[in-house]
């Protein structure tokens, strides 16, 4: 190998040892060499910072589009899983979801029942009771906005809660209304019986009466023609 070549091969290593160097002195801030510096410097949030917002009117795909209120969302969205109420054996497997999360998201302060009796009601206002005639003329979506977003006091539930978790509330809220329409359909007939037990009784007492009148005479005549 002639001076030329020898000098050629050193001015490589030390070419190669030079950057090498240089890729490895980085200070604290600085980007390592990137082929595309643009994308992979591009801003991007922090674990501790919110995300970045999306441009103005952007709909991301597949997303669900909420009602402005709970009034609107009552006509425009309606329960899928509405088709249970006419499958039993289905019914009671959503029926028993939708408990267990009415008991871990909704009971302490709407209650057992949904009346109303919840255990927080010693630091928050009584809640309203959503079994009444009132609430049961509400369509699904108005509950369904309503845990999403929350209300006057009630704190909002969608981030906790799934679609199909809120479906399933809703539909259980579907049963304690159910629940409570018979319970009152049994108070009804039960004060209608009573009411009329004690309406035959007033109407025996005095035929009883009447005919221990007529069989005094008869037995004191008789028991005057004793000898």
């Amino acid at each position: 190998m002639n001076k030329i070549g020898i000098y050629n091969v050193g001015f490589l290593v030390c070419s190669v040892w030079w950057l090498l160097c240089a890729a490895g002195c980085k200070q604290p801030g600085d980007t390592k060499w990137q082929f595309a510096p643009d994308m992979a410097d591009a801003p991007t949030p922090k674990a501790q910072f919110a995300p970045i917002s999306p441009p103005d009117h952007a709909v991301a795909m597949g997303a669900f589009l909420y009602a402005e209120n709970a009034i609107e969302a009552e006509k425009q969205i309606s329960n899928p899983y509405a088709w249970v109420f006419s499958s039993p054996p289905h019914a009671r497997i959503f029926f028993k979801q939708g408990s267990e999360l009415y008991a871990d998201f909704c009971q302490h302060c709407h209650g057992p029942k949904g009346r109303g009796e919840g255990t927080m009601t010693d630091v928050f206002p009584r809640t309203p009771d959503l079994t009444v005639e009132g609430y049961r003329k509400r369509g699904d979506g108005f509950f369904f906005h309503t845990i999403t977003f929350g209300g006057a006091l009630m704190p909002s539930l969608g981030h906790a809660l799934s679609y199909d978790e809120r479906y399933k509330i809703v539909l259980y809220l579907r049963q304690l209304m159910a629940e409570r329409i018979v319970a009152e359909e049994d108070e009804q007939s039960s004060e209608a019986g009573a009411m009329d037990t004690e309406l035959r009784g007033a109407d025996s007492g005095p035929d009883k009466q009447d005919k221990a009148l007529q069989a005094a005479p008869e037995a004191e005549e008789g028991s005057g023609a004793l000898p």
